[in-house]
């Protein structure tokens, strides 16, 4: 029987068109693809709006699961939100400026509705509400997309993991984090005070770049430059390939002879996917490499699957976290299925695991660990609302 894509995973133009950011800095448009299809309402109209006429929109998440997790020490079930997608309200606004230039804004909110962070001892904006981006852009065909604010890093894209690196639910989110060491630095997946710029597409490629600037003292001690990076793309209906290197200095910190010392992280990414039509393959590589003494860089390997069949949507994703020294490293793996209600509704199950080398120590889903090479494993149902 062959597999298809229902209807409501096209556009009303007709053929299957992907607008994604291409790591998440500029709209491209490719044929194929229907897996991440049928994930787009949830990406808002930042993301999906390739359009150049005047806009206005109010757009969100609503997730909510309830999760059985065991890590062989310790056991529990719990209820959380942002297992499929992060909770979130945005607003969208474009203004069109001619047939093929506009300036458009967005701003982004997110929410942690978990029990712990509306808890005695939660904090609401450490805990419950984080801005997830914040931006006003210029977009021309001709001359490409200049965007100011807290937008899409270079880095790679949140779909180098089929589940779209949620923060929850994803053993790619705990097994791509930075290692533990004073100078490692997580770069955000939307850096705040950044400029970034897209060229248009030429025959499929395009090349983006981005600066952030060090405008707050807390995080960058002051420096004009906080770090940037730079990332070409291409994208066919069958075959697309990004290819990504950024270089970022951490947040400040104390050593025995220096304060407020910040160090160099280097990252590279390459990240392919290829579209077999009734289902994508996706295999990436990232590496962070710090400029300081004894830290170890970090490699990431990671290789993902998404199968469509009408109103269900079946994933799986397989991480190897690579960290030189004795037993440092941990695989991950996750299966999962969505089935659509509708086009913006779904009730998904999550199944994943970690399996951790002696001294590993990483966890998965925030379950706790009694022992460093605990294998944390975790058994999710929820739904969720895309509007």
């Amino acid at each position: 029987m062959a597999l298809h894509v229902l209807p409501f995973w096209r556009p009303l133009s007709g053929s299957v068109v992907l607008g994604v950011y291409l790591c998440h800095a500029q709209v491209t448009q490719a044929a194929g693809f229907p897996g991440l299809q049928a994930l787009a309402p949830g990406l808002g109209p930042y993301v999906n709006d390739a359009g150049y006429g005047d806009a206005f929109k109010v757009y969100g998440s609503l997730d909510g699961y309830v999760d059985t997790y065991d890590s062989g020490g310790r056991s529990g079930t719990r209820v959380g939100g942002g297992g499929a997608w992060t909770n979130k309200v945005g607003v969208f606004a474009r203004q069109s400026l001619g047939d093929d230039l506009a300036v458009q804004a967005v701003v982004e909110q997110g929410f942690n509705f978990d029990d712990d962070a509306l808890s005695e001892d939660g904090h609401w904006k450490r805990d419950v509400s984080r801005l997830r981006l914040a931006a006003v852009a210029v977009r021309s065909r001709r001359w490409g997309k200049l965007e100011l604010g807290k937008t899409f890093a270079m880095n790679a894209p949140s779909f180098v993991d089929p589940f779209l690196a949620v923060a929850k639910l994803s053993p790619y989110s705990s097994l791509s984090r930075p290692v533990n060491a004073p100078g490692a630095y997580a770069l955000d997946l939307r850096p705040k005070h950044s400029l970034a710029y897209t060229t248009p597409k030429w025959h499929g490629f395009s090349l983006g770049s981005m600066l952030t600037f060090g405008l707050d003292d807390a995080a960058a001690d002051g420096k004009m430059l906080r770090g940037g990076g730079v990332r070409l793309d291409y994208w066919s209906p069958t075959l697309a390939v990004l290819a990504g290197y950024n270089r970022y200095l951490s947040n400040p910190y104390d050593t025995a002879t220096q304060t407020d010392r910040q160090t160099r992280n280097d990252y590279y990414s390459l990240l392919g996917l290829y579209d077999f039509g009734s289902f994508s393959v996706s295999l990436a590589w990232q590496r962070q490499a710090v400029d300081a003494a004894a830290v170890p860089d970090l490699n990431v390997v990671t290789g993902g699957l998404m199968v469509p069949v009408g109103k269900h949507l079946a994933r799986a994703v397989v991480v190897k976290r690579q960290v030189p020294g004795r037993d440092n490293d941990a695989w991950g793996v996750m299966v999962g299925y969505d089935h659509f209600l509708n086009p913006h509704t779904a009730v998904y199950v999550r199944a994943g695991m970690v399996v951790n080398q002696g001294d590993a120590g990483q966890t998965y889903a925030a379950i706790p660990l009694a022992a460093r090479d605990d294998t944390p494993q975790d058994l999710a149902v929820g739904v969720y609302y895309n509007f």
